[in-house]
């Protein structure tokens, strides 16, 4: 169990028309709290709480010194910690540091976009030994072309790398947390390409996205569970690679003056390999990765009534880093209905909702041993005074 309060404000502040300056200030407060009767320490029953805090700054400006070139910079800082009720517990503390500097140019068919990133990581821990403190430089370029006359296609392609450093929950979480976790760095590369179409005849619109990527991870962060959903092992894979096909389809349909339809299709291929050397899963799929993966969602609207249709599907995967028959998962799919209707014309105004999830009832893990929910519904109804 737990609960979550969010504070967030923001300040815009316009100099001239060619300098914006934006201002974020934020506090989250996280509360956790675990319960587990089977697990009996020297005090009793399990019963775990945490308490994490986080402050935040941003200060944000945009400058334009010519019409096709915006120069951006940012500064942000947070401060987290964490504190629980466990005897020596780390409560740690980290400073965070970033700064920007981004360019955008934008001429009529050409699009090039830079930045570079800049991060620092102060960490403290109140007993035993934390994170160590960590600084990385991280540049990205990201190129979108018109090659035709028509503004239907555009080629985009980027080059990107990434530090993320492990979370709280990651490093120092009772039964989960790994002190000697690394920080993940990874450098992306990618290329694809969108495409829009306005018909008259079987679609009033199309859209297609296809992406193309392949991902060098150095010490990539995984979790494995172990003996139940709260225990579960965060370890590092020294050298991962990625290499991946993403596509998206969007349809829009107008039939007659009262029916509105749309509908979108997603496909995953990614092939995410263990390339650490000397380890029994070399060149094998990383834990929970499936190599096939899709969605398909659609809406039909008629005057105050919607339905909605949804289809998850997740390919074969494996418990463990050794894809073994002992660690297989079985692919699975699931089929949710939703069914809203909403009174926006009378006051006051309403609506009823009626969800049904997994509609054939299909058995599946998405952790291993540890079943989901069969068929359910849901009803939910709104008022607006």
């Amino acid at each position: 169990m737990g609960s979550k309060l969010f504070v967030h404000g923001s300040f815009k502040n316009a100099f001239s028309a060619k300098h914006i300056q934006l201002i974020n200030l934020k506090y989250t407060s996280d509360y956790t709290r675990y319960l587990d009767p089977d697990y009996i320490t020297t005090s009793g029953l399990l019963n775990n709480t945490y308490q994490q805090n986080e402050w935040y700054a941003s200060v944000a400006q945009k400058y334009i010194p010519i019409k096709w070139w915006e120069v951006g910079l940012s500064t942000d800082f947070s401060y987290n910690k964490l504190d629980a009720n466990l005897y020596r517990f780390a409560y740690p503390r980290r400073y965070s540091y970033i700064g920007s500097f981004n360019n955008n140019f934008k001429w009529e068919r050409l699009t090039v976009q830079a930045s570079l990133l800049y991060c620092y990581f102060d960490e403290h821990v109140k007993y035993f030994e934390g994170s160590a403190d960590r600084k990385a430089i991280s540049p990205t370029i990201a190129i979108s072309y018109q090659p035709f006359t028509s503004k239907a296609f555009r080629l985009r392609s980027f080059y990107k790398e990434s530090l993320r450093m492990p979370t709280f929950n990651d490093l120092y979480y009772t039964l989960i947390g790994n002190t000697l976790l690394k920080p993940e760095y990874t450098k992306q590369y990618n290329l694809g390409f969108t495409l829009t179409h306005e018909s008259k005849y079987l679609f009033d619109n199309i859209s297609i996205q296809t992406d193309a990527y392949y991902n060098q991870v150095r010490d990539k962060i995984v979790a494995v569970p172990s003996a139940n959903l709260f225990r579960w092992m965060m370890l590092n894979l020294g050298s991962v690679q990625i290499k991946g096909i993403e596509a998206n389809i969007g349809v829009t349909k107008l039939i007659g003056k009262e029916i509105a339809w749309n509908s979108g299709f997603n496909y995953t291929y990614q092939k995410a390999i263990n390339k650490t050397t000397g380890q029994s899963s070399y060149n094998h799929q990383i834990p929970y990765m499936p190599l096939h993966s899709g969605t398909a969602h659609g809406s039909i609207l008629w005057k105050a009534l919607s339905f909605n249709y949804s289809f998850m599907y997740t390919g074969e995967r494996y418990a463990l880093p050794e894809n073994i028959a002992l660690n297989y998962i079985q692919p699975f799919y699931t089929t949710d209905l939703g069914f809203v209707y909403q009174n926006n014309n009378h006051r006051p105004q309403w609506k009823a909702g009626l969800d049904i999830n997994n509609l054939f009832n299909q058995y599946y893990d998405v952790v291993h041993n540890f079943p989901m929910p069969g068929r359910s519904y849901r009803f939910s109804f709104t008022v607006n005074l």
